[in-house]
Formats: structure tokens, sequence, C-alpha cells
């Protein structure tokens, strides 16, 4: 390949009309119980558009899925109308939809229903089905198209500079498996052998993640991977796909496998655009690299004032850490609505109730050195004790969306965490539960994963086309 190519990638903006709410408790717990900021999107999402519009070097926009928040026809026509004005800029924006796109119908159930949000109660909105997506944005993506997989809504472009793009469309059957179908790999391997015939660079975006953000997802949500995972993983690495843009699970991060070939596959995860930290991808492709940085809109207007994108969405954050916690400790069904949001079944949180509420009491009141101390561990907390946990809880669920995880084994935070782990199963059996030797392994290998991450950054990172 020959040239420079450069784009934005956007995803999971999850955009929702005011008009399909009036304030009341029920809106009030569909908001603190997600990460996402739907009240703010719009103006969060046209402060992104004002400064991909104000670029003059870069006219490519990817945006991979979860464009509105569950279906509803409002929401599409206003989200469209925002396309247009950055189209109407000279930009050229490719994208797919996703399971939050479309109402459930024609054998698709997605598990979200288009709704209004009444004061206390919701009421049924209308949707728009999966079958009109295809034509309503026909102007993004499709009609630029030199092949189109029309099944599964999969479409392949020429981006220029030796650069081709597979947009693939991963909703399966709606929720409980999300990937492709056999004539759908066949039609990505297709591709992808042109393109390298061609002595061309192709890449794909699809929503859903190919490599895991942090090891524990999986094992928390499997069906928020794209299905048959590891098989696609090996799949587009021989394929000579060596990058896949994605999103869905809101998390900021770059990850990197091989198959058992040894080819490299790197899955760029970009975070919801309507959440902390606000983030855009700008890739640029030249000199046989590939160069990944992370720029955030700056200031949005919401109800008359001005609100810093970072700042604010960190506030948010941070209170749905409190929410969490104060629903662990004092309302059961909301904890597992949030739950839910995580992809966290609710069956574990109705068998252990009690003990989340301890959990949720401790979380909330102690500091680092009486936990400690409570639990017997011999880390040394000398640094941090006066510290709350729960600010500890925040830090580390900052990073998770954030990324670049930063809560190494040199830090105290670090050392507590480990020392609380290592002294669990003295303190378990005070109560009669035994944790053995290997689960207290994994646990250190999960919250190693979560606390901090192995190169390449994920905010940055430069990236070899070979």
């Amino acid at each position: 390949m020959a040239g420079k190519t450069s784009f934005y990638v956007i995803t999971d903006t999850h955009y929702f009309s005011p008009a399909l709410m009036t304030p009341g408790k029920a809106f009030r717990n569909r908001q603190i119980s997600d990460q996402v900021l739907l009240l703010e999107s719009g103006p969060i999402i046209d402060a992104a558009f004002e400064k991909i519009a104000a670029d003059r070097e870069t006219d490519t926009v990817l945006l991979h899925g979860d464009l509105i928040n569950n279906g509803e026809r409002i929401n599409h026509i206003e989200f469209r109308q925002k396309l247009d004005r950055l189209r109407a800029a000279g930009k050229k924006i490719y994208i797919t939809t996703a399971t939050h796109d479309f109402a459930t119908g024609a054998g698709m159930d997605n598990g979200f229903t288009p709704l209004k949000f009444v004061g206390d109660s919701t009421e049924p909105a209308e949707g728009m089905p999966r079958e009109e997506l295809r034509t309503f944005y026909a102007d993004y993506g499709f009609n630029q198209a030199y092949s189109i997989h029309e099944p599964s809504m999969s479409y392949a472009v020429d981006l220029g500079g030796g650069v081709r793009l597979l947009a693939l469309n991963d909703d399966g059957n709606g929720r409980s498996f999300c990937g492709y179908s056999a004539d759908c790999v066949q039609w990505i391997l297709d591709r992808a052998r042109e393109a390298r015939e061609a002595g061309e660079l192709v890449i794909a975006m699809t929503h859903h993640p190919v490599i895991a953000p942090v090891p524990a997802y999986p094992m928390m949500s499997e069906r928020n991977m794209v299905g048959d995972y590891k098989k696609v993983q090996q799949i587009f690495a021989d394929a000579g796909i060596r990058f896949v843009f994605t999103g869905h699970t809101h998390m900021h991060d770059i990850g990197m496998v091989r198959s058992v070939a040894g080819n490299p596959l790197y899955d760029i995860a970009t975070g919801a655009l309507v959440g902390y930290p606000v983030p855009m991808r700008k890739v640029v492709i030249a000199d046989g690299r590939m160069a990944v940085s992370t720029e955030h809109p700056g200031a949005f207007e919401f109800q008359g004032q001005q609100y810093d994108t970072l700042s604010y969405t960190r506030e948010k954050i941070d209170a749905l850490v409190d929410h969490a916690i104060d629903a662990a400790r004092e309302d059961h069904e909301l904890f597992k609505v949030m739950a839910d949001g995580f992809g966290i079944p609710g069956e574990p949180i109705d068998e252990n109730g009690m003990i989340i509420a301890v959990v949720g009491n401790v979380l909330n009141e102690a500091t680092v050195g009486e936990l400690s101390a409570m639990l017997g561990s011999r880390a040394d907390v000398e640094e941090i004790a006066e510290m709350p946990v729960k600010e500890i809880v925040k830090r580390a669920f900052r990073n998770l969306f954030g990324g670049d995880e930063d809560i190494t084994p040199e830090t105290p935070e670090y050392r507590a965490i480990m020392g609380l782990v290592d002294a669990a199963p003295a303190a378990a059996a005070n109560f009669g539960f035994e944790l053995g030797e290997d689960l207290i392994g994994k646990i250190r290998e999960l919250l190693n994963g979560i606390l901090y991450d192995a190169p390449p950054a994920d905010d940055c990172a430069d990236l070899p086309l070979q």
C-alpha cells in the first residue's frame, strides 16, 4: 500500500431525544443505573461533530453501532439530522448499526424496548424495525460500498490511500448470539483476499469486542463478546485483517492476540462517546504504521450552561459508583438493574443479597487502614491508611472506561488490594467459608487484568502494519 489515510472513530453514541422524557422516578432510575449519559447525549454529540467538522485534514468518520438508545424512531430521525449536518460539512461517514438500534420484531429479539419516560412510569414509544435501517442510513456507507452482504447489512468501502474497510454488522439474532453467519464469514474472507491480491490494507469495524478489554469480561458476560470470538480472532488474523475497531463495552482499550500461525490481531476498542471520558479516536495510516490517538470534544452546552466534557463525565461516573454502593446497601432491585447494565445476571445477586449488603456498607464507610486491620492484612498501607476504600473503587472503575489502567504493583493502592486478597481466606474461615488457593490465584489474576494492563497503551499507540 502507499499514500496516507486518516479517519476518526467514534462509537456508542446512544442518542436520546428529550421528547421521550418528562422528569420523574422512571427516568432517574434509568439515568443513575448506567454509565451512558442519555439526557446529555445530544449536546455531547453536537460538540464532538463540531470538532470533527473543524478538522480540515481528516474527512472520514467511522461509527460502529449503538447509534441511539433503544430503537426509538424519533431518536433515529434526530440522530440522522446530526449526521446530515456533519456530511454537509464535507465529511464521509460510514456507519453500522447494532442491537440498541432496532425495535424487536421480524424474528429479531434484542431484549430492548422503545420507551417514553413519563414521571414515575414508562410508556411504549414507536420503534424502528431492523429491516428499515438499511434504507434509512443508505447514505452512510451502503451507497458508497463496492460490496454488500445484504443479510447481515455488512459492506466494504475503499477509504483511499490503499486502505479498505469492512464495516461488519454483528447483531446476529438480536441478543443471544452477536456474530457472523457462515455465509458472512465467507464474504469477509473473500473481501480480505481481494485486498491482499490488490496489495492493499484491509481493516474492519464491528460493534462487539473480538478481544476482551479485561480478562474477566467474558466470564461476566460472554454473550456481549462477538459470537465465537476466539475463532473469529483466528479467522481475522490469518486473513490479513490486522486491525478491528470495536465498541459495546464502553471501555477504551487496545488489545492484541496472535493466531496459532503467529499472525497478530489488534482490537482497538473505543469508549462510549456519551460517557467518561468522551473519547474520539483519530487514526493516521502512513509509512507502514498506524498511529492511534485519543481526542475529546472539549466543552458542550447543556441546559444553558457550558461544561468541560472530561470533568462533567468524570463526576457522573464517580456518582454511578456511589449509586451502586448505595443500591447494594439499601435497594436490592435497583442494584440488579445496575448490574444488568454491565451484563451481570441477576441470579447470583438474588442468592447473595445479604453478603452484597454487607460489602456495600463496608465500601461506603471504611478506610483502607480500617479494612486492612479488619481482615488482618499484612500489607503496608500506612501511606494511604486514611483513604476511603470507595475512592480506590472509583479510580479503578474510571480506569476501566478511560483506558490506561494505572494501579500497578508499584503503587500503594495495588499493595493494599492484594494484601486484602491474601488475607481473605483467613477472614472467610472465621465465618465458616473456605477460599482455596486456586480461587485466590484466579482472583489475583483477574484483578491484575482490571487494575493495570500490558502495552500497547490504550489512549495512544503506534502500531506496525506488518
